[in-house]
């Protein structure tokens, strides 16, 4: 579905779709190679200060001022910020880390059984 009825900007929309895709591949490339000296849970508040940084200042740049937002809006944005985000990044970190051990354990599974 265009971001526009008239698909003006859907080559926009494909771009970012796209971008995101490729920004999607490269953490999971990283994760599978990094050694880890502390645990994900640790370090997702350094990776949303890190992303709010630099996303910050480009959304102000091309959104314009934010506008102001009520209490429900606030409630909502304390819990998707730091805490289901925070964990979201956890969970899909520490998946990715453990996934390709339990590929391996199933394939030695597989064939001690043949």
């Amino acid at each position: 579905m265009p971001l526009h009825p008239d698909g003006s900007d859907q080559i926009y929309a494909d771009a970012m779709l796209m971008g995101a895709a490729a920004a999607w591949a490269i953490s999971i490339v990283f994760v599978r190679s990094h050694r880890f000296t502390a645990t994900a849970h640790a370090l997702a508040p350094w990776q949303m200060l890190v992303a709010s940084a630099l996303l910050f200042p480009l959304a102000i740049f091309v959104e314009g001022s934010p506008p102001a937002i009520g209490a429900s809006a606030a409630a909502s944005l304390a819990y998707v910020g730091p805490i289901a985000t925070a964990f979201a990044y956890w969970a899909v970190v520490e998946v990715g880390r453990h996934l390709q051990l339990i590929s391996r354990s199933q394939a030695r599974k597989e064939r001690h059984h043949e």
